[in-house]
């Protein structure tokens, strides 16, 4: 680990070293708010509950703007200028172009088909739509399975991270989709090609839909923005949990401490008496303190001034004798 952090000081990995190749192999030119859209899409719904939105953007960057870092250090990357809102411009050195070349495949994943094809408002690149006809409909469904099997690497979708906190979500960012319909049932429904006559590879073989609900991606982003903020609220509730279990208990009457005792205890570097106390009743043990004290210091002058008086008294004794 203390390798890696030499080598890369702003402690980028390899993954998003991997976006900035590939972004700025495709667009030669980038900033890295444009580099994390492309790149890592999902960091987005990480943090959009972040106040103001330069927070918001900045953290959704952060990994990114260190992989940049890490490239520049290298001879990788270089900054390019910036743009009129004042974001930072980058690009790869020749050295750079030369690794990102050597990865070619992956470069080419980011062809901009965006500027030859309308956005679709969907996580995926360009849908592919397939019409199959003739021959009798087992014939065909067994032609749209074969094409299911041969395409699935293709349609199929990545999990999201965290399974293990409940995320069943896929990433569809990599993804082509994939819809098939067959030309006999688009002429046998009323509304034709509008109509529920469309399967999208990797769904169920009964369902049909129109062409945009077979498109659409439910278990997408979507789900993962919701299924990402309610394993964030599950873990906080653990957290707190954990906490609360910690909290000290006042001995005495048995009042689980307030934040404010329980902060004023740990900033201590050493134990002093009553702070197995909670705020009143540690109030109440310094007020019996100073009370005794006040009371000891009271008897202590009685005490004096009956001793000064019994001296007195002797005295006056002796005198009258002699």
């Amino acid at each position: 680990m203390a390798g890696k952090r030499k080598n890369n000081p702003a402690g980028s990995t390899n993954s998003y070293r991997g976006d900035v190749l590939r972004v700025l192999g495709a667009l030669k030119v980038a900033t890295a708010d444009q580099i994390q859209r492309i790149g890592a899409p999902h960091l987005s719904f990480r943090h959009a509950d972040k106040e103001p939105a330069s927070k918001r953007k900045q953290a959704r960057t952060a990994s990114h703007t260190g992989a940049l870092s890490d490239m520049r250090k290298h001879g990788l990357s270089e900054n390019g200028g910036s743009t009129e809102t004042g974001d930072s411009l980058r690009n790869l050195t020749l050295k750079g172009l030369q690794a990102a070349s050597y990865g070619g495949a992956k470069v080419h994943d980011f062809r901009l088909w965006s500027r030859i094809y309308p956005a679709t408002g969907r996580e995926g690149y360009v849908p592919l739509a397939f019409v199959f006809t003739g021959k009798t409909e087992a014939q065909r469904a067994s032609r749209m399975r074969r094409l299911e099997e041969a395409a699935r690497r293709y349609f199929a979708g990545e999990p999201y991270s965290g399974r293990a906190s409940g995320i069943t979500a896929v990433d569809y960012h990599q993804a082509v989709p994939v819809v098939v319909t067959e030309l006999e049932r688009i002429t046998a429904d009323a509304e034709g090609a509008a109509g529920k006559v469309w399967r999208r590879l990797g769904r169920e073989e009964d369902e049909w839909q129109t062409l945009a609900e077979a498109l659409d991606n439910p278990d997408g982003d979507r789900l993962y923005a919701v299924q990402w903020k309610e394993a964030r609220r599950r873990q906080e509730e653990r957290e707190a949990a954990a906490r609360e279990a910690k909290r000290p208990v006042c001995t005495r009457c048995g009042t689980k401490f307030t934040d404010e005792r329980w902060q004023s205890i740990r900033q201590s570097s050493w134990r002093s008496e009553g702070d197995e106390l909670c705020g009143p009743c540690l109030d109440e043990h310094h007020e019996r303190v100073r009370a005794e004290k006040a009371a000891r210091r009271l008897a202590e002058e009685a005490a004096v001034r009956e001793a000064a008086e019994a001296e007195k008294k002797n005295r006056g004794l002796f005198r009258r004798r002699s």
